[in-house]
């Protein structure tokens, strides 16, 4: 966990100092790391993806912020339910990500498929409301 948290750490350093292409680079091995010692959907891990996911809007690739946005939405509602404010977070995030990417319809696959996501969640995970 310390080395993961390292470099996390890093790649915001590597960020702050205008490196992103390296800051992108530390950031997704940080992820990859920890993906089999914290599990796919642990919260450092998803929020590792966010910061990730807001490097590369940053940068101008935001069609791969697509992936990262559905996958930080699933973990979230499995790991901490569909009323914590985080899980909230990440909904509103893919959708404004969708709506810019043109890719939103208020009646179209996009919607149906998060709410469906919402609707068979709990309301909260017991075990990780700490978080």
């Amino acid at each position: 966990m310390q080395s993961i948290t390292a470099l996390t750490a890093l790649s915001r350093a590597q960020y702050n100092q205008g490196r992103k292409d390296a800051a992108i680079e530390t950031m997704s091995h940080a992820i990859n790391d920890c993906k089999y010692t914290l599990g796919r959907s642990h919260p450092f891990r998803l929020e590792a993806k966010r910061r990730l996911a807001v490097f590369y809007g940053e940068t101008g690739r935001k069609e791969e912020m697509e992936e990262l946005y559905w996958d930080i939405l699933h973990g979230r509602l499995m790991m901490l339910g569909r009323n914590h404010p985080w899980t909230d977070d990440a909904r509103t995030d893919l959708t404004n990500l969708l709506k810019e990417l043109g890719k939103w319809e208020e009646d179209g696959e996009a919607k149906w498929k998060i709410d469906e996501w919402f609707d068979k969640t709990s309301e909260s995970s017991s075990q990780h409301e700490a978080f």
